[in-house]
């Protein structure tokens, strides 16, 4: 049995000096001190997923605001777009109505100016009529004018 015994003399030192038996592993310093680094790298971890469970609460949250400003701006877009091509709609019915009142201002117009110069040519027929008729009162004037003078310059005739 004192094969299985280690001597003090092949202790290493900070061992008590009446420890008679020990088993010595080389990597349990660094197993303690791996198992610190772990835990510490645990904590980080921990942390680490607590942030990231934030941001990826806040990244949800705000792209859920812009897929409801998405879908609120492209609802608007929508309604602008019916609103104009339902304006266009109603600007072509308007071009249409204003064409057609166009052309019946121009058949009135023609209508007037055929009128007016109907009426200038009656006008003017009246006119020529009412001058031969004012040259034949005229004529007639002067024939009874001379009748009448023919009678005062001859009393006896009747």
């Amino acid at each position: 049995m004192e094969s299985s015994r280690i001597h003090h003399r092949d202790k290493p030192t900070g061992f008590p000096a009446n420890q008679d038996r020990f088993v010595w592993n080389p990597h349990l310093e660094f197993i303690k001190e791996q198992s610190a680094v772990n835990a510490q790298l645990l904590t980080a971890v921990e942390k680490l997923e607590k942030v990231c469970c934030e941001i990826v609460d806040i990244v949800s949250s705000q792209q859920h605001a812009q897929r409801n400003r998405y879908l609120h701006l492209r609802d608007r877009i929508w309604e602008v777009h019916e609103r104009l091509r339902s304006e266009s709609i109603r600007q072509e019915a308007i071009r249409e109505e204003l064409g057609k009142q166009g052309q019946a201002v121009f058949r009135l117009r023609k209508s007037f100016q055929n009128h007016r110069m109907s009426m200038r040519e009656f006008t003017v027929h009246q006119y020529d009529d009412l001058h031969d008729v004012l040259v034949m009162l005229d004529r007639l004037n002067a024939n009874q004018e001379k009748m009448l003078a023919n009678r005062k310059f001859n009393p006896g005739d009747g």
